[in-house]
């Protein structure tokens, strides 16, 4: 009562009777009169709230871990992105139904690339075409690691990979997959030139291999094959003739890492392609298609049939990577630039580098939200049951309040400070034990489902050359790699949130059957059973 005389004296009397605050003080009182005078119960009721916010802590910060994980992760990826077809189209790509169904399937325009690449996400946009047809001519060599042969290609010459652009500062240059160690990268004029001999930028260890520099010349052949047709399907032969283009070497680059696609086989695979790859200009393609196509047209002149015509860079581009300002932003990205693309087409980018915990996190992630889930109804159901129970004990008890005038708000009051009191408690305590459950368990259990994931699908990995972001890849992250970024915390606003909810939760389950009690007389609460 110290309290309440503290407050008549500094209160005025107008306001101590508008706010009743006497009034409450004396339902406080009642309150903790009643808890003390029924410990065990209180006891009761504590354990119980204790137990399902433990559980509820635990599914919250694992919960939240798991989202400072993947943000923590996501951070690591190279912020580029692309674009491909749904896995059920590429995994159907080679069956007649996934032939009938690609047949069906709406391309993406270059008009639909364009504005993804207007996102605010975005920070470059960058398309090209990659051409397989170019062999090695004379005495040039290919790069090989030893996993070849390089006996092998005196008979079967080297069908490099060519990759036109259309930028200066093109995606494998600007997103840090090669660095220009010297010379220079393809000036505005250079991209529009279509007379030879065509600027082109080479590795520096295939200009080594042949005794090639800046500003020097090299020619390439491009097979044309025997043709023939059989009803609609039409077959290839042997090279019936051969032509050959010249360029000279502007600027030698190297690879910034090694590419790690998987095994070591894989990994210099694709070495080998990546040195051995040329780089022309969007100019350079519209030049040099041009010129196969008058020598196709007279190959072929039988098989013709007007069917085909010259094509340009603009309407054969095929591998679209977006440079982002942010890693944190791809997932966003994915979304928005979703809405743009067509059916069946999707926005891609390097999560499967840490793949393993993903799916780990996410098979985790799910048991935690059925805790959470649970803890919650448990605790609505459980907590409204014994007060029923409780209730059904103090029901003299209440029935006297109110025959004495007490206002049935007044007791509800009591009852909900009695259960906050306790369930408060409990919540404060529950918190720091159900943070040092999660810590003790879910690294452990997380460690153990990312080694699980792995033994499943180590023997698939698989690599695609063909892939833009393949060559980005810094590799699939090691399993102490992916866990240094587990991070257990318990935020201020996550806190506020837990105890806000807590609160809800248990008000709701005290209201409730209190309020349902109270609908009833006083008398008819003293002469129930």
């Amino acid at each position: 009562m110290d309290l309440v005389k503290k407050l008549y004296t500094f209160l005025p009397n107008a306001i101590i009777k508008k706010l009743d605050i006497g009034g409450f003080m004396k339902i406080y009182q009642r309150a903790i009169i009643h808890l003390l005078r029924n410990f065990r119960k209180s006891i009761l009721l504590f354990g119980l709230v204790f137990i399902l916010g433990s559980l509820a802590a635990s599914a919250i910060s694992v919960t939240r871990a798991f989202y400072q994980t993947e943000s923590n992760l996501r951070s690591t990826l190279p912020a580029i992105a692309s674009i491909r077809m749904e896995d059920d189209f590429q995994i159907d790509y080679w069956s007649d139904e996934g032939q009938e169904r690609l047949a069906n399937l709406e391309n993406v325009s270059l008009e639909q690339i364009r504005r993804i690449g207007e996102l605010s996400y975005v920070s470059e946009l960058d398309y090209s075409v990659l051409d397989y047809g170019f062999q090695l001519y004379e005495t040039l060599m290919p790069i090989l690691y030893p996993s070849h042969e390089r006996e092998f290609y005196d008979d079967f010459p080297l069908a490099l990979t060519i990759k036109y652009v259309n930028r200066p500062e093109f995606s494998d240059l600007s997103g840090g997959l090669i660095n220009l160690v010297d010379g220079r990268s393809f000036s505005d004029e250079d991209l529009t030139a279509t007379y030879a001999p065509y600027p082109a930028i080479v590795s520096a260890a295939f200009a080594e291999e042949n005794n090639l520099n800046v500003r020097d010349l090299f020619t390439l052949q491009r097979p044309f094959f025997d043709m023939w047709q059989e009803g609609d399907s039409i077959f290839f032969g042997d090279t019936i003739y051969l032509t050959f283009f010249e360029f000279e070497i502007i600027g030698l680059f190297e690879a910034t890492h090694d590419i790690l696609a998987g095994s070591e086989i894989q990994n210099d695979l694709s070495m080998e392609v990546l040195l051995n790859q040329i780089y022309l200009t969007s100019g350079a393609y519209n030049s040099i298609t041009a010129a196969e196509f008058q020598i196709s047209k007279e190959l072929y002149y039988d098989i013709w049939q007007e069917q085909w015509d010259v094509t340009n860079f603009e309407d054969m581009w095929s591998h679209a990577v977006f440079l982002l300002y942010d890693p944190l932003d791809l997932a966003a990205f994915s979304s928005a630039a979703g809405d743009i693309l067509p059916d069946h087409w999707e926005v891609y980018y390097l999560s499967n580098i840490y793949g393993d915990i993903a799916i780990a996190m996410i098979s985790m992630g799910e048991i935690a939200d059925v805790i959470l889930i649970g803890a919650v109804i448990t605790t609505l159901l459980v907590v409204s049951l014994l007060l029923v129970l409780f209730l059904r004990d103090r029901k003299k008890e209440i029935g006297i309040y109110l025959a004495l005038g007490e206002k049935k708000i007044h007791v509800i009051m009591q009852i909900m400070i009695e259960v906050l009191i306790v369930g408060g408690v409990a919540l404060l305590l529950s918190l720091g034990s159900g943070i040092f459950v999660a810590n003790q368990f879910s690294e452990q259990m997380l460690l153990d489902e990312v080694i699980r994931q792995q033994e499943e699908v180590e023997e698939n990995r698989v690599f695609f050359p063909d892939d833009p972001l393949h060559w980005f890849s810094p590799g699939v992250m090691t399993t102490d790699e992916m866990m240094s970024h587990f991070q257990l915390s318990f935020e201020a606003i996550a806190v506020a949130w837990f105890y806000a909810i807590g609160f809800v939760i248990l008000s709701i389950s005290t209201v409730i059957p209190v309020f349902l009690f109270m609908l009833q007389s006083p008398k008819d609460i003293l002469i129930s059973d």
